[in-house]
């Protein structure tokens, strides 16, 4: 019994030491919780938004890992969402993953002990109930300390009370879960040619489950003519501006540059009427499907990973099965052999084949441990991650 107890001692400080080798190379830093354009954490309830984070890599080989966010609300076993990533040798990069952000003003990010996490825990704003976000797309020049087309929340007699936020073409989110928390997207000045496919793409599924899109200038309703736009351009005339519904939701074209008609004419009630042209409608907030990954990727070489999921759980049956066999045969040994079995030489045999079940299932993250039925089945599915340009 007594030698038993001391080989699964050495067997728990194997792993820590194994665990810690191969931690140590991978850190993730600078965790945040982002809208879909990825500048504010001010989320509403079913959003999608994105987990940004710095992913450095110190060690001289490749490795990839799984992080996973889990909500301070979640209940459930497998209530989180995870994605993998690919860490170059002596890399360092910016990464993030899309989610669907549940309400929760707390979120904990982690990666099976694969790397090291600096402030692991997460804080988001608080969304309050009469908050409307705004998006700006446009590829105009930004120089700080000169008024921006983001401030048009700000001209008198504005009605409604929204945050605003900037982005450029190439960075607008290509799915439209990212884009219906915005109570409507503006284009102003943007350039379509930076635009993704997929881009197009979910800006038209936002107008058509609600959403409100405005062209800011004439230019780039004629510019949107010669895009997968051009189906949504207004061409009836409602008052001040075009106008054209689609679906659930709405566009309109403004005659003219709204914002350079804003220095003209901001005391003569602009405020209000560019309040009523950018005015829309809420998209009701999806529930929260929780997507989940496993490490599935083509590698023509092999790298060491601590394994996780059912490959961890295949990799400490083999390793204690194979001490408890040995613990087994040497209590059997004793009976029948009395003192002519040494102890160490339990203790050598238990400390090769930690040794070798530990090397062998870190490699490539415990694939050759795949082979090992166990009962019931793994669900997770894939998640396509990205990293900032």
């Amino acid at each position: 019994m007594r030698s038993a107890v001391r080989n699964i001692s050495i067997l728990f400080f194997l792993i820590s030491v194994f665990s810690t080798v191969l931690a140590q190379d991978l850190s993730i830093t600078k965790a945040r919780i982002t809208t879909g354009a990825g500048s504010l954490s001010l989320l509403p309830a079913g959003a999608g938004a994105h987990l940004c984070f710095e992913l450095e890599n110190t060690g001289d080989q490749d490795q990839y890992l799984i992080v996973s966010l889990r909500s301070g609300a979640a209940k459930g076993e497998n209530e989180y969402f995870s994605a993998e990533f690919f860490a170059p040798a002596k890399s360092v990069q910016q990464c993030r993953f899309p989610f669907q952000y549940d309400g929760s003003r707390s979120y904990t990010v982690s990666a099976g002990g694969m790397a090291k996490i600096a402030d692991s825990e997460i804080y988001v704003l608080p969304w309050e109930k009469n908050d409307q976000l705004h998006l700006t797309v446009t590829d105009e020049l930004y120089f700080s300390g000169v008024s921006s087309i983001t401030d048009y929340c700000n001209l008198a007699g504005f009605p409604n009370r929204c945050a605003v936020e900037r982005i450029s073409g190439d960075r607008l989110p290509v799915t439209v879960l990212q884009l219906e928390p915005y109570r409507v997207i503006l284009l102003y000045k943007t350039d379509f040619t930076r635009w993704y496919a997929k881009s197009f793409e979910a800006v038209s599924e936002y107008v058509r489950n609600g959403g409100t899109l405005c062209f800011g200038t004439p230019q780039d309703a004629k510019n949107a003519l010669q895009t997968p736009l051009a189906e949504l351009v207004p061409m009836t005339k409602n008052g001040m501006w075009l106008e054209k519904k689609t679906g659930r939701g709405i566009v309109r074209a403004s005659e003219f540059d709204i914002w350079q008609k804003a220095g003209e004419i901001s005391g003569n009630g602009y405020g209000k009427e560019l309040g009523n042209f950018l005015a829309g409608m809420p998209i009701a907030a999806r529930p929260v499907v929780y997507t989940h990954t496993r490490l599935e990727h083509n590698s023509t070489g092999w790298n060491l990973s601590i394994p996780s999921g059912r490959r961890l759980i295949a990799v400490l049956i083999v390793l204690f099965g194979g001490i408890f066999v040995v613990c087994l045969v040497e209590n059997l040994l004793r009976l029948v052999l009395g003192g002519k079995i040494k102890k160490w030489y339990s203790y050598v045999i238990v400390v090769l084949w930690s040794i070798i079940v530990l090397l062998t299932g870190c490699i490539n993250g415990g694939q050759l441990f795949d082979r090992l039925p166990l009962p019931g089945g793994d669900s997770e599915v894939n998640l396509n991650t990205g990293t900032d340009k």
